[in-house]
């Protein structure tokens, strides 16, 4: 009978002891089932589609020369924690917090806080547009 009890107080102790949990290994937030929005693969491409005409050759480009949208490169480095032109309280983009953003301001408000919605010579953004580029500068407006 004592060397079951042994046994089992044997048995028992460990457990009693300090249980470590498995640890996820650290990641940087874009791990395969989360790879955020990207700059190249779904911000640009609506960019070509619905802003590029105007911000290279049309008024846009007269208006806000410094918004030249000729490739991603430039406009990326345009945009990046840049004070807009019309309104010097906010930046075009402003990484985590679209709604501190000049560019989704434009974009997504009827009456935006300067000038007129963007695309001037056009319908607004879809819905899901407006939700891309959104989710990319509250994402951090990742160079990706």
């Amino acid at each position: 009978m004592r060397r079951m009890a042994a046994i089992v107080i044997l048995a028992l102790v460990p457990a009693c002891g300090k249980t470590q949990r498995p640890v996820p290994p650290p990641t940087d937030g874009a791990g395969p089932e989360d790879v955020g929005v990207s700059w190249s693969e779904d911000v640009w491409p609506i960019l070509i589609v619905r802003c590029q005409v105007c911000h290279t050759t049309g008024s846009g480009a007269e208006q806000v020369p410094d918004m030249l949208m000729t490739d991603p490169s430039t406009t990326y480095t345009a945009w990046f924690n840049v004070f807009a032109k019309c309104n010097p309280n906010l930046y075009r983009v402003f990484p985590g917090d679209s709604a501190m953003s000049f560019v989704f301001d434009k974009i997504s408000q009827p009456g935006p806080l300067c000038g007129f919605r963007m695309p001037l010579l056009g319908p607004p953004l879809e819905d899901s547009e407006q939700n891309t580029i959104r989710e990319w500068i509250d994402q951090g407006a990742r160079r990706n």
